[in-house]
């Protein structure tokens, strides 16, 4: 499995003002280690719930997987349609893309997590791309319940209220929030 986090301490911040837990990461110490540095961490069911940290490399890695299977089952269509030096709806760049993700940063209490990645474009050379993913505690375990993206616009600067994309927040919200 390739590590997708920085090989520093992840930072962590409450979303509240009153924290109920933190979860201190060092990646580069077993999965088993990285328990007795979890304090107030979230139970479901009497055991423990996969942390923040956990998920988000188990969401890369499985991402990258599902990127591969779906790329290699549409090479059958390509051939029919497209010529070999098309890149027309070749989804090139794409898995190096996903490789490139790495974690900023974590704000995570019992029920809520924020994660902020980078991420580079491949196909265009020197771009960068943050994603600030929001997730959800369900049934015990976490999900993903919405990503905003970096606004490329206004390159992120919060405050700029004239920014058509973003007014002034520095992440474009891609779909609406609902509760639940």
């Amino acid at each position: 499995m390739e590590n997708h986090f920085q090989p520093a301490v992840i930072p962590t911040r409450p979303l509240h003002s009153t924290p109920r837990w933190r979860c201190i990461c060092i990646p580069d110490i077993s999965a088993a280690a990285r328990v007795s540095f979890r304090v107030g961490q979230p139970r479901m069911m009497g055991e423990f719930m996969q942390s923040v940290e956990d998920f988000m490399r188990q969401y890369f890695d499985e991402r990258i997987v599902d990127e591969e299977r779906e790329q290699a089952s549409r090479v059958p269509f390509r051939r029919k349609f497209h010529t070999d030096d098309c890149y027309w709806d070749s989804r090139a760049g794409q898995i190096e893309m996903m490789r490139s993700e790495r974690v900023l940063s974590i704000s995570s209490s019992h029920t809520e997590a924020e994660v902020v990645t980078t991420r580079h474009f491949s196909a265009l050379s020197g771009s960068v791309q943050q994603l600030r993913y929001h997730l959800k505690a369900r049934g015990g375990r976490w999900l993903i319940r919405e990503v905003d993206t970096w606004c490329l616009s206004c390159h992120g600067v919060p405050g700029n209220r004239s920014c058509r994309f973003c007014q002034g927040a520095g992440w474009r919200v891609l779909k609406h929030r609902t509760e639940g």
